[in-house]
Parts: structure tokens; sequence; C-alpha cells
């Protein structure tokens, strides 16, 4: 158990370290404002700002985890995989980093859990097992944390789509045609949803039909009301039907099931809520009402 802590430790530390690539993404962004606002001397404020962390640290691990990257066996299956998990996690980094990030924080949990194990003065045996039980705590926890992500992004995928097909309906029925309504619904939302339609209406412009890109769309988010969303698009624009009632009544048809998921969730709460109750609140409860009760009854039997 003091070795999977340990390795915990050391897989925040890791990533206190690393980061996420998209504070990069950010900091770029603000340069470029501070560049269009404030000249040259906003520039040089914000590079003297800038912390010891962002300056050498964190450029010190992505060197590391770059040189690792190299070394990496590289079959296209395996990346294939891996640059579908992180799309859909929402992580903006190559597949070959990602495989190197993994690695050193797994190395660096095992590692710790061995330092651990000479600081306590264990046997050699039972430092190799501290070192095993790190590095198995590394991979679940990046593991779980990727899992977690796509989980999240999902959700939000699911939760914001009825709020943009209303947008893509309003527009659409204001004059629009569809590629222009999603380029305003894109330019004027943010969400995970939004940068996948942006990315949709990236590859139509570059010459993608819109069934590909769409199709495209639906393969990347992997939400099954995106895929009905798409496949309703797809075949209105196939059969010449009219978009923004299809999109109105796909609208309303989305929002009702969030209505129903969101109503199946909160009623599964009173069930989660026992198991906490029972094992914590009730037994704390006990020792408060019966405690001074039991302690009479003991002292009673004891002058007996």
């Amino acid at each position: 158990m003091q070795a999977i802590c340990s390795g915990v430790l050391a897989y925040l530390l890791v990533l206190l370290f690393f980061g996420r690539k998209e504070m990069k993404a950010e900091r770029l962004q603000k340069r470029m404002a501070a560049i269009n606002s404030g000249g040259s001397d906003s520039l040089n404020e914000e590079s003297t700002d800038v912390s010891f962390f962002d300056r050498i640290l964190k450029p010190f691990v992505n060197r590391i985890i770059v040189g690792i990257s190299k070394l990496i066996p590289k079959t296209p299956k395996n990346l294939q995989k891996i640059n579908a998990r992180l799309r859909l996690a929402g992580i903006h980094m190559k597949d070959s980093e990602y495989q190197a990030m993994v690695i050193l924080v797994t190395l660096s949990c095992g590692a710790l859990g061995g330092f651990y194990g000479l600081w306590m003065g264990q046997p050699p045996k039972q430092i190799i097992l501290f070192v095993l039980y790190g590095i198995l705590a590394g991979y679940i926890l990046n593991r779980f944390k990727l899992e977690s992500a796509i989980t999240r992004r999902k959700e939000a995928m699911a939760s914001q789509l009825p709020e943009l097909l209303d947008l893509l309906s309003v527009s659409m029925e204001a004059g629009l045609g569809f590629d222009q309504a999603v380029q305003y619904v894109t330019k004027n939302n943010e969400g995970p949803l939004a940068e996948e339609l942006a990315v949709a209406l990236r590859e139509m412009t570059l010459g993608k039909s819109r069934k590909d890109a769409l199709r495209s769309l639906a393969q990347r988010c992997e939400v099954e009301e995106v895929k009905t969303f798409v496949g309703v698009v797809v075949q209105a624009d196939e059969y010449g039907f009219s978009l923004k009632d299809i999109l109105r009544a796909q609208a309303d048809t989305v929002r009702m099931a969030h209505k129903q998921e969101v109503k199946e969730k909160s009623m599964k709460i009173p069930i989660k809520i026992l198991f906490p109750l029972v094992l914590f609140i009730f037994p704390a409860l006990f020792i408060v009402l019966l405690g001074p009760s039991v302690l009479s009854i003991m002292k009673m039997f004891t002058e007996i």
C-alpha cells in the first residue's frame, strides 16, 4: 500500500512538471494578443513574468519525452489506435510522445517505489516488489486519466449537441446554407463538439465532400447522438429534404433523450448515497447515540 501511494505521488509530480500541451497554445495566443494590443513592451513584460517552471523545467521534461519517443518501436496499427484515443480525449499530443510520457511516468513511479524501499531499509526482494507496485500504479493512473478524459469529453459533446442543433436550425431559417450555418455556430461557440464541427468544416473547405466530412466527424466523436445527427443530415442531403426542419426535429429528439438520461442518473443517486451512509455516517451516528448508554451499562456491570 505504501508503494502504491509512492507511485501516485510520483505520477502527480511528473504531471506537474509535464503539464498539458494546451498550455503552450494558450501561451502562444496570449503572446499574439500582447503583440496586437501592446506591442513589444507588453511582450517583454510577459517574458519577464514567465516562471522558472515554464522556462527551464517544463522544456527539459519535454526534451526527455521527445528523446524517449524516438526510441519507441512504432507500428501503424498501434499508432492509429493511440491517435484515435488521444483525439477522442482532446489531448493534442503526438502518439509517440504520449507513449514516451507514459513510459517516463511509469518508470518514475517504479523508481520512487524503489527509493522508498531503500529508505525504509527493506531487503532486496521487498525493494523489487515496491518497484513493481510503483510501475503498476503509474500505468493504471495513466490509463485512468486517459479514459476519464475520454468519458468527460463524450459527455460534454452529448450535452452540447441540442444547443448547437438549435443554433444550426435558427441560422438556416435565417437564410444561411448548411456550411455557413456551421461556420457561424463554430465561430460563436466553444466546446469539444464545436471544435469537431470546425474540423469538419475545414475538411469541407479543403475539398472533402460533406458526406465524408460528417462521417469522419461521427467516427472521431464516437457519440451515439452525434452519429444519429450525422446519419440524418447525410440522408436528408442525399434525398433533398429540408435540413432546417430536420435539424429542429433532431434537436427536440436529442434534448428529450438527454433529459431522460439526466432523470435516469438522478434516480440512481439515492442508491449510490446508500453505501457511504451505511459505511461511514451510520456507524458514527450509532457511536454518538448509543455510546453513553453502552458506557453506562458497562460501568453498571463492573460495579456488580
